[in-house]
């Protein structure tokens, strides 16, 4: 179900896609040789599914929660390719409908647990998100993805949907590239999440790049965050128009080679933040009325 949640970007979070362990998953982690899993496979279970791709998902929230069943919601499975094979995936239908029922429009994030646009998610379930999504205008669902080149692949053909915003997760240089198969995709907005921040990201090309969330990383085993890193990227995205928002430093941030000391553990308490860095500033794209001429490929 949808979700009031902490993430200071957003209002709620909407993961209409979920997984359901297989009935035969025993049998088949058998003959695939998962032994390993085998003592986890509670078939029936339902939860999120997702898969490791890059740094930033190193120490994933959300694959601890899924791994422990907390709220009562989690396949009890790693997130990584075997657990791919012991899973159904599937539109949760009453999920999937509640933004019918949203009266205040609100800024929603789309698949907060897992990728839209993950090898696992077919083609007929990102159909039917995206229809929800142009059939609720007055509505701004934030669409974040580790995987740009499958959803520019999808929306290539597609019109823009204005009240749909596109982003990129970009933790490292190696995934630089990231932001320019962002830029070639049609979106409402583009944005990116530099969060978890892991390496200074050197120069940006942020053309066509509406906003910018940065953070360092939190958790228990969070990799240091530099505040320099961090000036680095908020200098670039002011010179270039883009908003900024800081949205914490982390649980380990360094400032001059010293490990800053925090009372906020995940560092996002803006008040401890250095004078330079307290930039919460959201994109002016709350727009409402979409034509519904220029819904090709979603309407109906």
């Amino acid at each position: 179900m949808a979700q009031t949640t902490g993430i200071q970007w957003t209002n709620r979070t909407w993961t209409p896609i979920r997984a359901r362990v297989r009935v035969d998953a025993g049998e088949i982690a058998a003959q695939k040789g998962y032994k390993s899993l085998l003592p986890t496979i509670v078939p029936g279970r339902i939860g999120p599914h997702c898969e490791h791709v890059s740094r930033g998902c190193d120490h994933c929230y959300s694959e601890k929660d899924n791994r422990r069943c907390l709220p009562k919601n989690g396949t009890g499975l790693p997130f990584d390719r075997r657990s791919r094979d012991l899973v159904d995936i599937f539109v949760d239908e009453r999920i999937l409908e509640e933004p019918f029922h949203w009266r205040k429009p609100k800024k929603t994030f789309v698949c907060s647990q897992t990728d839209l646009f993950g090898e696992w998610v077919p083609d007929e379930a990102i159909d039917r998100v995206f229809t929800v999504i142009a059939a609720c205008p007055r509505q701004i669902f934030q669409v974040l993805t580790k995987r740009p080149e499958r959803m520019q692949a999808y929306l290539g053909d597609k019109s823009v949907l204005p009240n749909c915003w596109l982003g990129v997760s970009v933790e490292d240089r190696a995934v630089l590239h990231r932001i320019e198969t962002l830029r070639q995709t049609p979106a409402g907005l583009r944005f990116l999440s530099i969060e978890p921040l892991l390496e200074d990201l050197g120069p940006l090309d942020l053309k066509g790049i509406g906003w910018c969330i940065i953070g360092g990383e939190s958790g228990p085993r969070a990799r240091p965050c530099d505040l320099a890193w961090m000036r680095g990227v908020v200098e670039q995205c002011q010179g270039a128009g883009v908003q900024t928002f800081v949205k914490q430093l982390g649980r380990h941030p360094v400032e001059d080679g010293l490990r800053l000391s925090l009372n906020d553990k995940k560092g996002g308490a803006i008040a401890e933040f250095p004078a330079d860095l307290r930039l919460r500033e959201f994109p002016d794209a709350w727009r409402s009325g979409l034509d519904q001429s220029r819904c090709r490929g979603y309407c109906s």
